[in-house]
């Protein structure tokens, strides 16, 4: 009988830890994981530099690793675009921001799609004017 009862209670023992050692075991990858949690938290902040450094300094990690290379071509247009806005800079780089950008779907739905495609749109906005700022200020050092 009391061989019995040990029997039961190991089994409900080693029952329970491979129920419990299961579900604590990480799924995936969780350096990945959590590289790009940081990355995504740098972004909703507006930190795109740091966001950025995260991205490069881990590329072996995030690489293909869910939508964090479309998340890091968004956080590299805006530090570019906010980095230059206020220059004159900005009137020689517009094409290369709406071109970076391009590269991610019109399609795309994962992190930060609402703000990639208002971005976008911001910047097809402004290309008009920053074009034409940057036409006449050639034509003026021509004359």
């Amino acid at each position: 009988m009391n061989k019995n009862i040990f029997k039961k209670v190991a089994a409900a023992m080693v029952l329970t830890l491979a129920l419990y050692g299961c579900q604590s075991q990480p799924s995936g990858n969780t350096k990945a994981d959590e590289l790009y949690e940081q990355m995504i938290t740098y972004v909703e902040e507006g930190n795109f530099s740091e966001a950025l450094k995260t991205y490069n300094f881990n590329k072996e990690d995030l690489r293909d690793y869910k939508d964090s290379e479309a998340i890091h071509t968004y956080a590299q247009a805006r530090f570019q675009y906010d980095s230059l806005i206020n220059t004159d800079s900005i009137d020689n780089q517009m094409d290369a921001f709406t071109n970076e950008l391009d590269t991610i779907a019109d399609d795309y739905s994962g992190e930060f799609a609402e703000d990639i495609k208002d971005f976008k749109a911001e910047l097809e906005a402004k290309l008009p004017e920053v074009q034409k700022a940057y036409d006449e200020a050639k034509a003026a050092a021509t004359e």
